[in-house]
């Protein structure tokens, strides 16, 4: 391996300087270090990296789970077989398959794409049909697929109603758009990637192995020993380890010698009961770790040594014995429990099983009750005594669990049907809503059970409309419970009371089915005994006439009442309450989770911090999409991790807030009113970033100094240090406003650019009203944006609300408050706005607010995807300005929709229409803000462009989706004719789809779109 490293390491010195050149990768976690000072095993680790997220942020690197015997043998034959990978794509939440153990990264897997469907491996290699001939689609090209991926995560940001922008059809025209519902566009919905079916790849191309983000959670040291195996198995070096996040569709790239130490395999296996010892679920406790970039775990659980708590262990120990075998049950045992104030009404790891003590009792319970009556031939016969005794004795256990508060039931395991019946009867009393919906069920237990009477009764109630067809299963039921027929007359008498009826259909029915029964003729043996099936026919038949007679049948309402009061006293005499608490001394020493809390102590690793996609990623990643380390112990006793830690200063404001001060020291700048150097510029642009860095974490009156000192930390040595103590003196002060004269002017400068960019998204809270932004108001009412908070320059506070008098400063300030309004709609937040003509109204817009704010939690790109927005904004305007505006129509006569030749003037989505409208390269973000409510404000040369572009899309239009190029599609003529005026040639390849019996390749002729911009006519578009 050495050698290998040492021959990688010189090959590669040359090429790592250029990776800057390179797509931004952020979204992933890595220690930077200076180049010359990588060893060549460190240079060959970060070529490696770089490698995978490279291919991840270009659509290259395909997923593939494997059983590693068949894979090895897949990898050792000379002519390899096509197989299904699911390419994944940095940036877009794609759904996986739904497994973490033995999946491998492939690199630029040759592909026959699939669309809309899982690879169907079979019927593309076995098939003799032609490729478009298949009941899948079988398209040429993996762009085109990769494309509409793309669309339908573009699709969670879109703020339109959901149309489509139609598509080509083989004839030569365009389908229509068609509107599309929001339903599938949640932000934390996947996407359902199709498996794409490759020609089939070699050893060189495994590139790393596969977990996802929700698999972390396991211990690491697991992983690892997975990954080693199957490396031994397959005969190759060892594989990075990659992350991958199905939510955010970032990953994270991590090596063997970041997840190893001599403490992380004795401390993994012990979490769950340190867990457990502090009354913490796990699964939330290993979630709150598994937000710590892996080293930093791995780092915090190697400084410390966990021991097994022997008060929890024996506790625990204790009560698995209990539960286990309830014959050496007894009350002082449990109570001993109780006094040693332990909290144990959680899950914990038993035989494998992640699982609450009730429900191990439940199911050690449900266990005998089947073997006592569905393996009678194969169980030991015990005395009726002790068999009576045990019962009893697990009777009372279950009762005094209960009572003890041990109630944590997972209602979704339970499977009344093979529960004993008294334990129906403690469910009933304990838990709700109602514990089954089908009466079939029921009928293996006796009638004499309360709970048997109770559920029964309220099935029957709500679902009478499927009365009929309980009765066909319950007919059927003698035949699989080896009951004898007569066991189930109280349950046919039920039924027949509440209006089902033994027609002949049904009765045919029954017929049929205990023919289909014949193979097994003891069940019909001990189910008929001595009878026929005509006799149990017609049984059913008498039972039914003189139903009415029968004591049974007449009492059941006041059976039922008496059920429901029987039910009502177990539930008194239960006294349910919460567990104990936890003991005094465990509740009040958290010494063993400091290592938590240190862990989330740790600063981010800012290498190189700038204004920039990586940096603005690292600290949202750090402060705000995760609690902080005065938090971290609170959130530990959440039931589930929130989607947004930070509600009230969530990254969108933040975005926002960098956003404000960048156009706002454009303005002031251009007025004279402020000269910043670059580094003043970038750190002041961090510092909105920053601002909230505390906020929700510590006490109000802590949050700016907090935050302030974050600042400082997090990038001492990157900037001058007198620089960065004015910046985070400008930041402790924000809220300060009556103590401003003591600072020093600089200082005074930089606080007036961090108050307005907070203060200036206060509208998310307050609102836009009729007069906003309201400069000249003297006494703004309560729920309305008090402009006179924004802090603006002394020269530049004289303000009037007549049109004419208005200064030109006054004009650019407030149509980028415009801007900054319409941004804070569209981006999800805005109480209401009650402007005259209010944005999202005015184009049409349908923005989701809780759907947009859980996206920009999420995104590995929230720079961009914030600087998006902001250039929709633009391209809204632009297009108003040509005439073209949001469509919402069904028969699309007001947008002039040309079918023949694929244009339209309306706007009908983000993701495919507004990319066409061109931003002016002059335009800086200050204009940006200011173009839909002021253009007579914008520079002579970027009015210039924007008529240009106006010009341009009035004569032009915009251009229609092709969609998706089938064979079908590729092969017209007609076709052809309209992709060569998008710059689209077709060309013919070959693909392998197989081998024949003779081991001879079989390949597809497969027609495939290629881009040739010289071509187009159109292609200037």
């Amino acid at each position: 391996m050495d050698s290998l490293i040492q021959k990688n390491a010189t090959a590669i010195t040359h090429l790592l300087p250029n990776q800057s050149n390179k797509p931004d990768l952020s979204g992933t976690w890595s220690e930077s270090k200076d180049s010359e000072l990588f060893t060549p095993r460190d240079q060959l680790r970060e070529y490696q990296r770089k490698e995978i997220l490279q291919a991840v942020t270009e659509g290259r690197l395909g997923l593939r789970v494997i059983k590693p015997e068949k894979e090895r043998t897949y990898l050792s034959q000379k002519h390899k077989e096509p197989r299904p990978v699911c390419f994944i794509q940095h940036g877009i939440p794609i759904k996986t398959r739904d497994s973490d153990i033995n999946t491998l990264g492939i690199l630029n897997p040759e592909v026959l794409a699939v669309y809309k469907a899982n690879s169907g491996t079979n019927k593309l290699i076995d098939s003799g049909k032609a490729l478009d001939e298949l009941e899948i689609k079988c398209l040429g090209d993996i762009h085109q697929i990769q494309k509409k991926v793309r669309e339908e995560a573009e699709r969670k940001w879109d703020v339109y109603p959901g149309f489509t922008s139609g598509h080509l059809q083989p004839d030569g025209t365009f389908t229509l758009p068609k509107l599309k519902g929001h339903d599938e566009c949640g932000a934390k919905a996947l996407i359902p990637y199709p498996e794409l079916l490759t020609t089939g790849y070699d050893k060189t191309q495994i590139k790393c192995y596969c977990i996802t983000k929700k698999g972390a959670i396991r211990n690491v040291t697991d992983i690892l020993k997975e990954k080693h195996s199957l490396e031994n198995t397959l005969g190759i070096d060892p594989l990075p380890l990659m992350v991958y996040c199905q939510h955010s569709g970032s990953v994270e790239v991590y090596f063997d010698e970041e997840l190893e130490g001599n403490q992380l395999k004795h401390n993994e296996p012990r979490l769950d009961n340190l867990a457990i010892l502090y009354d913490i679920e796990p699964l939330v406790f290993r979630g709150i770790l598994n937000m710590l970039p892996k080293p930093v775990k791995v780092e915090s659980l190697n400084k410390i040594k966990l021991e097994e708590n022997p008060l929890i262990n024996s506790a625990l120990k204790d009560l698995t014995e209990m539960i286990t075998n309830p014959a050496c049950y007894n009350p002082e045992r449990l109570q001993l429990l109780r006094d040693r104030r332990v909290s144990l009404n959680r899950h914990f790891f038993f035989k494998g099983e992640y699982i609450t003590p009730i429900d191990l009792f439940i199911e050690c319970q449900r266990k005998q009750f089947c073997a006592e009556h569905f393996y009678n031939s194969n169980k030991t016969i015990k005395s009726a005594d002790n068999d009576s005794d045990s019962k009893r004795k697990a009777e009372l256990l279950f009762h005094d669990l209960i009572q003890s508060g041990f109630t944590n039931i997972e209602t979704n395991r339970l499977e009344l049907d093979h529960t004993p019946a008294y334990l129906c009867n403690f469910l009933a009393a304990t838990i709700e809503p109602e514990l089954i919906l089908y009466f079939y069920k029921f009928m293996i237990h006796p009638i004499d059970f309360p709970a048997i009477k109770v559920e029964l009764d309220r099935t029957c109630r709500k679902h009478h409309e499927e009365l009929d067809d309980f009765l066909d299963y319950a007919l059927q039921r003698p035949f699989l419970y080896e009951k004898i027929f007569t066991f189930f007359k109280y349950h046919l008498l039920i039924l027949f009371y509440y209006g089902a009826v033994p027609n002949k259909q049904i009765l045919d029915a029954t017929r049929r089915q205990i023919t289909t029964f014949s193979d097994n003729r003891m069940q019909i043996r001990i189910a008929l005994g001595n009878y026929s099936t005509d006799d149990y026919i017609e049984w059913v038949q008498e039972l039914y006439q003189r139903r009415e007679k029968e004591p049974f049948y007449q009492s059941w309402p006041a059976q039922v009442e008496e059920a429901k009061q029987a039910i009502a006293q177990l539930r008194t005499s239960l006294n349910l309450q919460t567990e104990p608490t936890v003991s005094p001394e465990i509740a009040n020493d958290h010494s063993e989770l400091q290592f938590v809390m240190d862990a989330f102590s740790k600063p981010p690793v800012l290498a190189n911090a700038q204004d920039n996609e990586e940096t603005i990623l690292n600290i949202l990643q750090h402060y705000y999409r995760r609690p902080g380390p005065e938090r971290v112990l609170r959130s530990l006793y959440h039931k589930s991790l929130p989607a947004v830690w930070k509600p009230k200063h969530s990254c969108s404001h933040v975005l926002r807030a960098r956003n404000n001060a960048l156009w706002y020291m454009e303005l002031l700048e251009k007025f004279r009113l402020l000269n910043c150097t670059e580094d003043e510029k970038t750190l002041l642009a961090l510092a909105a970033i920053y601002h909230d860095a505390a906020a929700e974490d510590v006490d109000k009156d802590r949050e700016e100094k907090k935050s302030a000192e974050y600042f400082k930390r997090d990038l001492t040595g990157q900037y001058p240090q007198a620089l960065l103590d004015d910046v985070a003196l400008a930041m402790e002060s924000k809220e300060n406003d009556g103590s401003d004269d003591s600072l020093p002017a600089t200082t005074r400068s930089y606080l007036r650019i961090l108050r307005f960019a907070d203060r200036m998204d206060i509208i998310r809270c307050t609102g836009v009203e009729e007069n906003f932004p309201g400069l000249t108001a003297n006494n703004p009412g309560q729920s309305e944006f008090n402009a006179s908070l924004l802090d603006l320059p002394p020269k530049s506070s004289k303000f009037t609300a007549d049109p004419e008098k208005k200064s030109q400063f006054q004009r650019h300030l407030e149509a980028a408050m415009h801007g900054a309004a319409d941004l804070a709609r569209i981006t999800g937040h805005l109480l209401y706005d009650h402007r005259p003509d209010p944005y999202a109204q005015s184009y049409q817009l349908t923005p989701e607010a809780k759907n947009l704010t859980a996206q920009f939690e999420l995104t590995p790109k929230p720079m961009g995807r914030m600087d998006d927005f902001i250039d929709d904004n633009v391209r809204r305007t632009i297009a108003r300005l040509a005439g073209i505006h949001t469509c919402s129509d069904p028969d699309h006569k007001k947008c002039g929709t040309d079918t023949q030749q694929g244009i339209t003037r309306g706007i009908h989505n983000s993701w495919h229409d507004l990319q066409q409208i061109r931003i002016p390269d002059c335009m800086t973000r200050l204009e940006k803000m200011q173009c839909e409510y002021d253009r007579g404000v914008l520079s002579e040369e970027t009015r210039q462009a924007i008529a240009a572009e106006v010009q341009r899309l009035k004569s032009r239009g915009i251009l229609m989706n092709l969609g998706t190029l089938t064979q079908e599609t590729l092969r017209s003529k007609p076709a052809k004719r309209k992709l060569t005026m998008r710059g689209l040639d077709v060309v013919t390849e070959k693909r392998l789809r197989g081998y024949d019996e003779a081991d001879n390749p079989r390949f597809t002729q497969m027609l495939v779109p290629r881009y040739n911009p010289g071509s187009a006519p159109l292609a200037n578009q």
